[in-house]
């Protein structure tokens, strides 16, 4: 089971809403089955799974796919919103001690 660092989270959440702002960047409000691969790494090394969206503006939320299916839709637009908001977290956690 994949458990989220508090520390970490809230880290992450800081960094996302201060980047883009607080309506787009928020905890979920319930636990998500998604990467428990991923699990193995934050025994190891406290941190968070943050999930950054990747969804194309035209389409609906509604009835998106996942990003583990052949039917899922990519904006790759986003790939340096993204490098930018991993970049950060990572700099202020190395900054942090």
């Amino acid at each position: 089971m994949t458990v989220n660092d508090a520390r970490g989270a809230q880290l992450a959440l800081d960094v996302l809403q201060e980047l883009y702002g607080r309506d787009n960047a928020r905890l979920l409000s319930a636990p998500l089955m998604a990467t428990e691969e991923f699990s193995y790494v934050l025994e190891e090394v406290p941190g968070a799974l943050i999930v950054l969206g990747a969804r194309p503006a035209r389409a609906p939320a509604a009835g998106a796919r996942g990003m583990h299916s052949a039917a899922a839709i990519f904006d790759d637009g986003v790939l340096a919103a993204q490098a930018e908001a991993l970049a950060e977290i990572a700099w202020r956690r190395l900054h942090a001690g």
